[in-house]
């Protein structure tokens, strides 16, 4: 039970994370997108 609870979590955080960055972006870095920041990593 806890590794689906912890699976849930870890998809929930990297969906805020994801919102939050294209939040971030629209704001400040114009059109670029999520993953293009993501690929240049």
């Amino acid at each position: 039970m806890y590794r689906i609870e912890a699976h849930i979590f870890v998809a929930f955080m990297a969906y805020c994370l994801q919102v939050t960055l294209k939040a971030k972006l629209r704001t400040q870095a114009g059109g670029t997108t999520s993953r293009v920041v993501i690929e240049m990593s």
